[in-house]
């Protein structure tokens, strides 16, 4: 499967060529503050199927254990990558047609905004892959 990405001005561009690993919905308050969003999505791909076409990342650390890509024109947030990983996450919005790809799991479910109903039979876990919830 083929994936044109970018973020809102232009200035990043990037093609995903293969299946995604995973597709986690994520809760936590560190992606809702990094994202501005009442939830986090972003499908896992592996790093050598990730190609940057026109402009770069600027990356924070956003944690002892993982950082975050973004435009550095526009902030657009794009990629959430674990240190050491051989994987980078794609935020579902910089994606050409977000519609490609369906959530896998929920994550980090017991901190979801309390408006936000969970409706779905995908598996939800209280933390990264932890307890399961239900």
């Amino acid at each position: 499967m083929s994936y044109k990405c970018g973020c809102a001005c232009g200035a990043i561009k990037f093609e995903i060529h293969g299946e995604p690993i995973n597709a986690a919905v994520c809760h936590c308050k560190q992606c809702k503050k990094a994202t501005g969003a009442p939830l986090f999505m972003a499908p896992a791909f592996h790093d050598r199927d990730v190609t940057m076409k026109k402009g770069e990342a600027k990356w924070f650390q956003s944690s002892s254990k993982a950082k975050r890509g973004f435009c550095g024109d526009c902030g657009s947030p794009l990629f959430f990558k674990f240190e050491n990983s051989e994987a980078t996450d794609v935020l579902i919005g910089c994606f050409d047609d977000p519609h490609q790809i369906e959530p896998t799991e929920h994550l980090w479910s017991d901190e979801r905004m309390s408006w936000l109903p969970v409706d779905d039979s995908l598996p939800c876990y209280t933390q990264d892959r932890g307890k399961k919830l239900f």
